[in-house]
């Protein structure tokens, strides 16, 4: 079971899971903060929860198309690496 598990991980998992669990904890953690008259911050942390969710998708995907696991690692963190400098550009 351990190495199934292990054979699944990927950089792109893992990122997306973070990207999922770090919105919600801000939602239930800092509700008071995530609320404001316009519900901006709010909606971003729904996109973000969105964005991971459809990352999970296209994880899925990309490993059943490369068998690969290092090149399929290599797209991934590259993917990964994208999503960072189209979001936080600085």
């Amino acid at each position: 079971m351990k190495e199934v598990v292990l054979k699944k991980i990927s950089v792109l998992l893992v990122f997306l899971v973070l990207l999922i669990l770090i919105c919600v904890l801000i939602i239930v953690l800092n509700f008071k903060a995530v609320i404001d008259p316009f519900g901006y911050q709010f909606m971003a942390m729904i996109i973000g929860i969105g964005f991971g969710i459809i990352g999970l998708f296209v994880d899925f995907v990309l490993s059943l198309t490369i068998e690969n696991k290092i090149v399929l690692n290599i797209t991934e963190l590259l993917l990964v690496s994208l999503f960072l400098v189209i979001v936080c550009p600085k």
